[in-house]
Parts: C-alpha cells; structure tokens; sequence
C-alpha cells in the first residue's frame, strides 16, 4: 500500500520482474516537490547500475498525489539469468540521490560545527546560493570550506584565493579557486599573473553563488593548472601561503607582474623576497 507514503511522502522503490527475465518495470515513488528531468536521470542511472541493465522507456504519473510515479523499463535481455538484486539497499541510494542540497549541507556543517544555531544561520544563508553545477561538482564538505572564503570576501569586499589539489589530480597538476566579490573575472585579468609565476591553466570552471540577505553575489573560479616548464608540481603545502600571498599582491596592483614572480613556485620565494630581487636587479643594471 501506498498510504504511508502519502502520508510521509519519501522516496520508494518497487521493482516488478518479468516472468520471462526480459525485463524489469522499476516504479519508483518520487516526493512531487523534488521531481525533475535531472533527478530522473540520475535515479535512471542508479537503477541501471544496480540491475545490470538498459532503461529503454520510463513513464511519469503526476496527479493531486504529494508522489510522482515513474516507471522505469530496465531492458535484462542481454543477461544470461536475472539478475539478483537488493530492493532495499537500491531504495536507500535513491533517496540519496534525491536528498535536498541543503539537507546534505547542513549534515557536512554538523562534523565542523557544535553551534546548532550558526549552522542554522548558515544553511538559511547557503542553502540554495550554490548553483546546480557547482552542487554536481563537489561534495558538501568543500561547499563548507567555500562558505567560509565567501564570508571573508563579503566581509572585505577583496578577493580570496586556495591553492589545492584534490585526491583525484594528477600530482602534475593542482587547482586553484578565486573567489571574487560581485562580478566575475575575466580570463584577460588572470591568464597574465598566472603565467608570469609559471602556470599554463588547463581549464576553468566558473559559478555564480548568492548567498541569501546579500546583496552582492560572489564568483568562484576555479582553475586546473600545470607547470609550463612541464616538470613536476611542489608539494602543494610548501608553496600555498607564499603563493596566495604574492597573487594577491599582483592582483591589487602592489608587487609588479613579470618572469621573477615564477620564484615563487621554483624557489618557493615569498614576495618580500622577489621584490627586494628585483630592487637589486635594477641597481645592477644601472651600474
């Protein structure tokens, strides 16, 4: 029966297998609210990976019902025997699929906050600022670390950096967000700077987040960058500070962009350093 469901609308599975072993109707219930192509396509995705099949057709029933129906058509045909499955552990990946991003955020604040009332706050504030895109690139637990280089860029009203590289990067390589307050920067203003201190950036990826009560948004970039020499990246850890630290200073003007800023990254020198290089430099030319 249905009417727990239509009480306490959650998400539900209910697979019906074809006697003939062809097919597997999936009907799965879908709380309406949360019902939408995207969501549909992963839920596909789900059921294809955990039946071992092809969905080949779906159908959607939505009426006064708070439950959307859709029935999926996973195609088993190419399988020698039907396969053998876990309805309820099938059940428990969907729902996870469709959980709110702001209920998966406030669960990832809860492991680095005790105050219930700020991560109340922060939720309000947060929970539907980030763009779908950003929501299907990372997991809540940066959007955490984000937040917190957002609330420092709103407070200042100056760009904020990090320098990082995930598990998944090649140790060649690293990433590199800037979070830049009201508009976005352009490839322009930044491809210079990063070049001159020894990047080539391989990609970009841009989002729009607008946190709730702000009036201005704020813009993250993030960039996969390699060495142009091609040699290996430096530890990551041994270079962030001097390296956020000397952008900033190019950024806003107060340490010159030329070749010697790429001693940050080959000598692990900090910008007081390169700029007194650089004042002796002169000097030795004029002599």
């Amino acid at each position: 029966t249905t009417l727990p469901l239509q009480k306490r609308p959650r998400f539900a599975l209910s697979p019906r297998p074809d006697p003939s072993g062809r097919y597997i109707p999936a009907l799965v219930y879908v709380p309406r609210d949360r019902h939408e192509t995207r969501l549909r396509l992963k839920l596909q995705h789900i059921l294809e990976q955990e039946l071992g099949g092809q969905c080949t057709s779906f159908q959607v029933t939505q009426d006064d019902s708070p439950l959307a129906r859709v029935i999926y058509l996973i195609d088993t045909n190419h399988l020698t025997q039907m396969p053998k499955y876990d309805s309820a552990a099938i059940e428990r990946k969907l729902e996870e699929a469709g959980r709110l991003w702001a209920e998966v955020l406030r669960e990832a604040l809860e492991t680095s906050h005790s105050d219930k009332a700020q991560i109340g706050q922060i939720v309000h504030k947060f929970g539907n600022a980030f763009p779908i895109a950003y929501q299907e690139e990372y997991e809540p637990r940066q959007a955490v670390h984000d937040i917190r280089k957002i609330e420092d860029v709103l407070k200042t009203g100056r760009v904020a950096m990090d320098l990082y590289r995930p598990h998944d990067l090649p140790e060649s390589r690293v990433r590199f967000k800037i979070y830049s307050p009201a508009k976005p920067i352009t490839l322009s203003e930044v491809l210079p700077v990063l070049e001159k201190m020894g990047f080539r950036v391989i990609s970009e990826l841009p989002f729009e987040v607008e946190p709730a009560r702000s009036k201005d948004s704020v813009w993250i970039h993030d960039f996969v960058m390699e060495r142009v020499s091609g040699s290996m990246m430096p530890d990551v850890k041994g270079i962030k500070d001097v390296f956020e630290e000397a952008f900033a200073k190019i950024w806003y003007g107060e340490m010159e962009n030329d070749g010697l800023n790429k001693l940050v990254l080959r000598a692990k020198m900090n910008w007081r350093e390169i700029v007194i290089l650089r004042a002796y430099l002169r000097y030795l030319r004029q002599v």
